[in-house]
């Protein structure tokens, strides 16, 4: 759902051991240290996440991860159902470790209004929080993370299918995605309003195949899901929704999409690279270096200088002036990319 950035909110200094044995709260990956070097972070509904590495581990992964904010299904990880942050001495080095298990480098992390997922190098997955939200099969109203015996190598993988592995993951308010080494997709969590793309609006407890109206031979590259819909870009550049239309994010007028709906090519604009859905409309980056949006534009979300709804695909104005786009992410009303020379483009609804 959100951007990722590099950070360096956590402290590059390395602790001395700790002399007594510490709790399993302190320890990832049998590390005591509390400081880490922040590499990805991702913001959800409620909490935040950070993944960091030390100098034994390459850059771009990270053994050791913190979360803050809400905790009340578990999905800050920390084994209670706590919320950390909102006192004094719960950050920095006071916040405790995820602990994911053991010798488990993070790629991406996925986060949801109760669930928190994170994909790992070997390309497994676990997930925690609201039992309903991740993916394992279980169904009680209790978190699955918030207790002490529920974290670490306890914690269960996401079940794949014999031979596959997770390349990309992304999660919304209720339901998380994921894409395989094969082109599949899978979701689970929330079906409401069909953003599971199966073809049912009942909640899937493990992961299930997402599956087109017609046959299709066309396998998913990118996705992201928001609290309503999915979107994903597609192996051959173009692009697909499915979930609720009512924010006019199909083209075809449809308002509710049970299957992922093809979305009108770029034609020559370009194929798309990366995908970013908002609450009302989707915005994608082109191999040009261009964005193009569609859905609502009250607020000018499309960024085409106007407040006119746009059922296909729209070319945002004025990106190209010194640079080019390498990056998007969609907030509720809002777009931002990130752009070649290293500034930030922002549109859409801007009154805070």
């Amino acid at each position: 759902m959100v951007m990722l950035v590099q950070s360096t909110y956590f402290s590059s200094y390395t602790a001395p051991e700790l002399a007594e044995s510490p709790t399993p709260a302190d320890v990832h990956n049998g590390n005591p240290y509390r400081h880490l070097n922040a590499s990805t972070f991702e913001v959800g509904l409620g909490h935040t996440c950070v993944v960091g590495h030390d100098a034994t581990t390459p850059i771009g992964f990270g053994d050791r991860m913190k979360c803050w904010g809400i905790g009340d299904m578990g999905q800050l990880g920390i084994g209670n159902t706590q919320d950390m942050g909102d006192e004094d001495g719960e950050m920095g080095e006071d916040l405790p470790f995820v602990d994911t298990g053991v010798d488990l480098n993070i790629t991406d992390i996925a986060l949801g209004e109760g669930h928190t997922c994170a994909l790992f190098e070997n390309g497994s997955a676990k997930c925690w929080g609201e039992t309903t939200l991740i993916g394992i099969g279980y169904n009680d109203v209790d978190g699955f993370g918030d207790g002490y015996q529920e974290t670490g190598d306890v914690l269960p993988y996401l079940p794949l299918p014999t031979g596959r592995t997770i390349l990309v993951i992304d999660a919304g308010q209720r339901h998380t995605c994921a894409i395989l080494d094969n082109g599949d997709m899978k979701c689970w969590g929330s079906g409401s309003g069909g953003k599971l793309g199966t073809g049912s609006s009942t909640t899937a407890l493990l992961p299930t195949l997402v599956t087109f109206n017609t046959p299709s031979s066309m396998d998913f590259a990118k996705v992201s899901a928001n609290d309503r819909n999915t979107c994903a870009v597609l192996t051959n550049g173009s692009a697909a929704c499915w979930g609720d239309g009512n924010n006019n994010l199909f083209p075809s007028g449809n308002t509710v999409a049970m299957h992922p709906e093809l979305i009108d090519s770029f034609g020559q604009a370009g194929n798309a690279t990366q995908i970013s859905v908002g609450y009302d409309f989707a915005c994608v980056l082109l191999d040009t270096g261009n964005v193009s949006c569609w859905g609502n534009n009250n607020y000018g979300q499309i960024g085409d200088g106007t407040t006119t709804k746009r059922t296909s695909p729209t070319p945002v104005d004025n990106l190209n002036i010194n640079s080019s786009a390498v990056r998007i992410g969609a907030g509720f009303h809002h777009a931002c990319t990130l752009l070649s020379n290293g500034s930030v483009l922002c549109w859409g609804y801007g009154s805070s």
